[in-house]
């Protein structure tokens, strides 16, 4: 396909899960995938560096910070700080960091 569209190497993008399996297979597999460039998606990508802070930051007491201040719900606090929630996760962060 790369050829036929007069590319040097194939860009694709997968969501996490899949992203995980494709590159186990590109790894096994080197001399045939050698022009695949494996990219994970954008949402992914974000979800996981909102993950990375919310880890560095997790020890300051932010959680109690969060709930009594209303910007996270109790019960949804653990998974903003783990970048799982991507909406107020992003939110969350961009409040904290004002």
């Amino acid at each position: 396909m790369a050829d036929q569209l007069g590319q040097r190497d194939m860009i694709i993008v997968f969501d996490q899960a899949i992203y995980v399996k494709a590159l186990e297979i590109v790894w096994l597999n080197h001399q045939q995938f050698q022009r695949v460039v494996l990219r994970m998606g954008t949402i992914h990508t974000v979800s996981a560096f909102l993950a990375a802070i919310g880890k560095r930051v997790s020890g300051a007491r932010l959680q109690d910070v969060l709930i009594e201040s209303g910007i996270v719900a109790s019960g949804f606090v653990s998974g903003v700080l783990q970048g799982k929630y991507y909406n107020c996760a992003t939110r969350t962060h961009k409040v904290k960091y004002i």
